[in-house]
Formats: structure tokens, sequence, C-alpha cells
């Protein structure tokens, strides 16, 4: 009787870690985030603003208000293997900046956003802070970054999706500083909301800027 309840015990905390793997996978492995790639022909920044209609977590279709080449093609390439929300249909903002490559650029003062939003039901952004190098690091990547964007178009909180070592800290410390032209709900009332920042580094120039 005692063998049977310590195989039975064991079949249940067994299955209780299965449940536990299932229940991880499902958290982390409901979404993908492929990173954008930094152009080698680039020799400035830019920055990409995208329109993401999802459906069952399928990105069907980019809207992009606000870029150019050679930045455009590579945000593109990488937001369209994106899959958010697989039990349902969304509209998703991502703002994809590639950082000024060169390692005096310190910070934007702050870059205006053309173009218009494609749909009131999301944010759009109107001025982008450019990230700092941290002192002493050269790296490279991508850092991708989920905003919670108030009513009033503040960025209200930042999570972290993916990150990129030392460079994760000063892209928050950057996009904390963003504002937006908030969503609006069905009565064209001003909502809190979200979207996402996708900042992408290139190991930088040392050549100064004139």
């Amino acid at each position: 009787m005692v063998a049977l309840e310590l195989i039975a015990l064991r079949a249940y905390a067994l299955s209780m870690k299965a449940l536990q793997i299932i229940g991880l996978w499902i958290s982390f492995g409901s979404s993908a985030f492929v990173e954008p790639i930094y152009p080698p022909n680039a020799i400035s920044g830019g920055t990409v603003v995208a329109a993401l209609h999802s459906v069952a977590g399928k990105v069907e279709q980019i809207e992009i208000p606000w870029g150019e080449e050679p930045f455009l093609n590579s945000a593109k390439s990488a937001l369209e293997q994106w899959r958010l929300h697989p039990d349902k249909d969304s509209d998703d903002l991502v703002i994809v900046h590639f950082r000024q490559p060169n390692i005096y650029y310190l910070k934007d003062a702050g870059e205006k956003m053309g173009g218009r939003r494609t749909t009131d039901v999301l944010p759009y952004p109107k001025t982008i802070i450019g990230p700092a190098y941290p002192a002493q690091i050269l790296g490279q990547g991508a850092v991708i970054l989920r905003m919670e964007i108030s009513a009033e178009g503040r960025v209200a909180e930042v999570q972290t999706v993916k990150s990129a070592g030392s460079l994760t800290d000063v892209s928050i410390e950057a996009v904390r500083q963003w504002e937006f032209e908030p969503a609006e709900d069905y009565r064209g009332e001003p909502k809190a909301s979200s979207a996402y920042a996708v900042l992408v580094y290139r190991f930088p120039l040392t050549e100064q800027k004139k």
C-alpha cells in the first residue's frame, strides 16, 4: 500500500512538473520577435513606424506611415515574421529606431515624427529620443520593448521583451521620454494603450561627427 502511494505521489509530481513546463512554453513561446538587421550601407540613423494587423497571431498586413530606405526594408522583413496574440486578431504599433552609429553622437535632442497614423485605435509617436551608448561599451544588436502609453500620450511603463546586455538600460531610458498622440476609444476620447519599440544598434563608428 505504501509503495502504491509513493508511486501515485511521484506520478502526481511528474504531472505537475509537466504542467509547469507547458505553462512556461505557452507564456514565453506564444509570441515570437525577430530583430531587424542594421543595413550595412547606412551611415546615419533612421526611424520606421509600422502598424501591424495580425490574424490569429500571424502578421497579415503592415502599413508604414513613416520611414525610408535603407531602413524600411530591414524593418518590414523582420516584422513580417513576428507572431503576436495567437488567440485573437489584433492591431499593434511598432516603432523601429536605428541608432545613429557615430560613437560621439551622444543623444537625440528629439526627432519629430512625420506621417499620419493609420487608425485612431492605435497611438502615434510625436517625438522620438535616441539613446546614447553606455560608457565604455561597444555593442550591437536589437532591444525590443513593450511600452504602456497613458491617455495623455506619455510612456507610463516599459517592459523588456528582448534584451541586449548593457544596451537595454539606455534603450529604456530613451523610450521613457518618447511622446505620443494617444489612442482613442469609440467616442473619440483619449485612452491608454500600448506599443512596441525596437532599438537597433551597430558597432559604432569612431570618426567624430563634424
